[in-house]
């Protein structure tokens, strides 16, 4: 069911998505830093939560409201135009370099305002990766970016009683933007992640004389991910081989390593991931006379693959992944067999170590770290 489902998934983004490079990926002829939103008949709470998934390098904040002053490459004013009740609203995207982009957005019979957001999100984000890449042209030029405007001056009325002269009216001086309150939520940064799975392994390459498959188990790692998906992961693995009810093969293998995390632009619902580690692994027989073994120590390759689902602070992973092992014992053989003695007969019982293939399914949590967005 979960492999039908990820097949499904991607069918549906490659056919219905617009492909989007990422930022981080490509070369930018301009980087937008500031969008200033007047959402319309669109819910700006909304809105803005789904424009921050998809621009994670631009600051939302509201139009009309004065801002504190920060230095800024290029920023720009959305403006959205129509009413609830209508199946198309119309967008206007100004930037600070004075060029317009005009677009209609038509939501093609679709009525749950939560899914007319994210198509309008959709929309946005597409023409501002394709403004930054220098791949759309502006339906105007020369046009001048809205400013927040400043409180107006409060009327004095005039006294209804004649009074000797009264001395000039005093002339109101503007008053000075005041910093607003913020209303935007805080952009997430770096994430920290915990991972659980069930995984199995298969030993590859000799003996032949032992039965290949490892035993089965649970991981279990700590996670952390920069913006830009750099991974570092520590993990603890458990994998179990039994032979009968008295004999039985333990393995503990404690991880640390590096990787990347790749997450689509837009609004595709899926997750990659690779990394290589090294790992110390001890491990032990009980129920036989073993003398004292030293541990496995080699290097993992890995990567998964998964539904992704989002929330604001939250998200999460459900998938499957595979890795390749390769260890063995220092200053022994590269895999280890141990075998039981019964009389004149020795019987092979498990394999440790050399070139070892494991997978399974996994679940990974997500937990976004606010930053303070710069004054």
């Amino acid at each position: 069911m979960l492999l039908t489902r990820l097949f499904a998934t991607a069918v549906r983004v490659a056919s219905d998505l617009v492909e989007v490079e990422s930022p981080d990926r490509v070369e930018l002829v301009a980087q937008l830093e500031q969008l200033a939103v007047a959402s319309g008949p669109i819910d700006s709470n909304v809105l803005t939560e789904e424009l921050e998934l998809r621009l994670p390098h631009v600051e939302i904040v509201a139009a009309g409201v004065p801002t504190a002053p920060r230095p800024v490459a290029l920023r720009a004013h959305l403006e959205l135009r129509g009413s609830a009740d209508v199946d198309a609203v119309d967008l206007t995207l100004v930037t600070s370099d004075g060029r317009a982009y005009d677009r209609r957005i038509p939501f093609e019979g679709e009525t749950d305002p939560r899914e007319r957001t994210r198509v309008v999100a959709r929309t946005l984000a597409n023409l501002v990766f394709a403004i930054q890449q220098g791949k759309v042209t502006a339906d105007r030029e020369n046009v001048e970016l809205p400013q927040p405007q400043s409180p107006p001056c409060p009327v004095v009325s005039e006294p209804s009683v004649v009074a000797p002269p009264e001395p000039p009216a005093a002339v109101c001086a503007p008053t000075p933007p005041q910093a607003p309150a913020s209303t935007v939520a805080p952009v997430r940064r770096t994430e920290l992640g915990l991972r659980g799975g069930i995984v199995a392994g298969l030993g590859l390459g000799p003996p032949s004389d032992v039965d290949r498959f490892l035993g089965w188990g649970g991981e279990l790692d700590l996670r952390v991910r920069t913006p830009k998906g750099l991974l570092v992961t520590l993990a603890v693995r458990g994998l179990q081989r039994g032979h009968d009810a008295a004999v039985r093969l333990m393995r503990w293998r404690i991880a640390a390593g590096v990787g990347y995390v790749f997450r689509p632009m837009g609004d595709a619902p899926f997750e990659l991931e690779a990394s290589a580690s090294v790992f110390v692994e001890p491990w032990s027989v009980l129920g036989a006379a073993l003398p004292s073994v030293p541990p496995l120590v080699g290097g993992l390759a890995r990567c998964g693959l998964g539904y992704r689902w989002r929330g604001r602070a939250v998200s999460g992973r459900a998938g499957l992944y595979a890795g390749l092992g390769l260890g063995g014992v220092p200053r022994g053989a590269a895999v280890a067999k141990v075998s039981l003695a019964e009389g004149d007969a020795t019987e092979a019982l498990f394999r440790v170590g050399g070139a070892e293939l494991e997978g399974g399914i996994e679940g990974v949590v997500w937990f976004a770290l606010p930053r303070r967005s710069p004054p």
